[in-house]
C-alpha cells in the first residue's frame, strides 16, 4: 500500500525522515487531534483482498502506548470534522477566559498574546486583560517547561 495525495492535505509527516516514506495527511486540531491519511492497495494487493486477504496494522508507539486507530473506505467529511474541530477550541478558548476572569489561570505576556490571537482568530474579542500573575504559584496548563540547570541529565 502506499500513501496518497488528497487535497485536503495540510501536513507531510516525515517528510524531513528518510527512513520514513512521506506521509500526507489532514490534521484537525480538535480535542482529540484527529490525523488523516489514504492509502491506495497496488494491483496485487487489491487482488489478494478481493481473495479474501486482510489489512496488517502497525504502529510504532516508541513506548508511548497504543493509540486508538480507525480504518474506513469512504473518505470523511472534512468540512464537518473542521467546523466541529472549531467550535472545539472555541470552547475551550471561552472556558478558559473566564478561568482566566475568575482567577484561577494566570498567563504570562507571551502565552497571553499567544491566547488572544487565537481568540482573535476565531472572532473572540471579549479577552480579559491580565497585567501578570497575582499568584504565582498558580501554574497555568499552557506554561512551558523549563529544564532545571545542573539536572540529572547534565544541562547547566
Amino acid at each position: 500500500m502506499k500513501p496518497i495525495n488528497f487535497p485536503e492535505v495540510n501536513q507531510e509527516i516525515g517528510k524531513e525522515q528518510p527512513q520514513y516514506i512521506t506521509l500526507p495527511s489532514k490534521v484537525i486540531p480538535s480535542e482529540k487531534v484527529e490525523i488523516w491519511n489514504a492509502w491506495k492497495p497496488t494491483d496485487e494487493e487489491l487482488k489478494e483482498l478481493n481473495n479474501g486477504g486482510v489489512i496488517w496494522v502497525c504502529q510504532l508507539t516508541f513506548g508511548a502506548g497504543f493509540h486508538p486507530v480507525k480504518l474506513q473506505i469512504n473518505k470523511p467529511d472534512f468540512k464537518e470534522l473542521d467546523k466541529i474541530a472549531d467550535q472545539e477550541v472555541e470552547a475551550a478558548i471561552l472556558k478558559l477566559n473566564q478561568e482566566i476572569k475568575a482567577g484561577k489561570v494566570h498567563l504570562d505576556s507571551d502565552q497571553m498574546k499567544s491566547f488572544r490571537e487565537q481568540a482573535k482568530a476565531r472572532g473572540i474579542e471579549d479577552i480579559e486583560e491580565v497585567k501578570g500573575s497575582e499568584n504565582p504559584k498558580k501554574e497555568s496548563k499552557l506554561r512551558k517547561l523549563k529544564p532545571k540547570k545542573g539536572g540529572k541529565d547534565g544541562r547547566k
